[in-house]
């Protein structure tokens, strides 16, 4: 069994339209690959579990809008049920990691780069991972990466290399779990992951084409509730101590393309990585992961450039 990722349901489009209605637009979506995954005979039990997918998905967002943020969280939660992804939970091996922020004219301190101060709350905004309010420590696989997520390449852009001090120890949630995979040549199982898994990465990567006025950003919905779910469950393993967290998402970038030429589009790595606080902490920085993580050095983007 195979799957065609040329195909045109995996170049998931910007959305043109910032008045248009998301429920409609994300159910249009899941609509059509629903009728991709049926004209190619994919399994009816994956098709059906899908289509409850989409269906929760619908509502989460149509009670979204309602401002019913508990019967939206409930939605979503039927929704992941029933694509199972805990198939995709892995140890963070990774160990170097990047992360970016604007200078004036010279690099920003190693605790600059690291999460907003949990005393400085009140600048932390939207983003596509985490609601207001909520610092999270964001991390790129490269610094090509780091750069395409702020739309600067400006060499005063300070630079700092960060690497994780017990690789293994965390467990993300991988949403580019599909990475490394050689669709000339997948097994069953791995077309069955992908196909049951495509929805949630497609829901978690729309994205407008021009968001420069918007002040409420539908495309992240699903994302910051996935990351809200991730948060219950830490919870939820806190108390009944099983120690089994999973403190983060991998996720691949919406600046980029996932797939060309039946591949991954580049061979430069394009994921992201959200870890929120895990701490209740009042000051500083969270210490969980100030532990895990230690920034090694900055530099500006000019400097960096001219070292490699």
């Amino acid at each position: 069994m195979k799957i065609n990722i040329n195909s045109e349901i995996f170049n998931i489009e910007k959305i043109k339209n910032i008045e248009e209605y998301f429920p409609d637009y994300v159910d249009t979506y899941l609509k059509s690959y629903i009728r991709f995954l049926e004209k190619d005979k994919i399994e009816t039990d994956i098709i059906r579990l899908i289509k409850e997918f989409s269906r929760n998905i619908y509502i989460c967002l149509v009670e979204y809008y309602c401002g019913q943020h508990d019967s939206a969280k409930y939605y979503f939660d039927q929704a992941i049920s029933c694509v199972n992804f805990k198939d995709v939970y892995k140890p963070l091996n990774e160990n170097v990691f990047y992360r970016a922020r604007k200078s004036d004219k010279s690099c920003r301190t190693k605790d600059e780069m690291f999460h907003i101060p949990l005393e400085k709350r009140y600048l932390v905004s939207t983003q596509r991972y985490s609601y207001p309010g909520l610092p999270c420590l964001y991390l790129g696989s490269s610094y090509e990466v780091c750069c395409e997520e702020l739309n600067d390449w400006n060499e005063n852009l300070s630079i700092a290399h960060i690497e994780q001090n017990s690789p293994n120890k965390m467990m993300i949630l991988d949403l580019h779990f599909f990475e490394e995979y050689n669709f000339e040549n997948i097994s069953d199982m791995d077309v069955e992951k992908f196909v049951r898994l495509w929805p949630l990465v497609a829901c978690c990567s729309f994205v407008y084409e021009n968001s420069k006025d918007m002040k409420f950003r539908p495309d992240y919905i699903i994302p910051q509730l996935l990351l809200e779910y991730i948060i219950d469950k830490n919870a939820d393993a806190d108390l009944k101590n099983t120690g089994q967290k999973v403190c983060g998402i991998k996720y691949h970038s919406v600046k980029k393309a996932f797939f060309k030429n039946n591949k991954k589009a580049s061979k430069v790595t394009y994921n992201n990585y959200v870890f929120p606080i895990i701490s209740n902490q009042s000051k500083g920085y969270c210490n969980v992961l100030k532990e895990q993580f230690s920034v090694k050095w900055v530099r500006l983007l000019g400097e960096l450039k001219n070292e490699l």
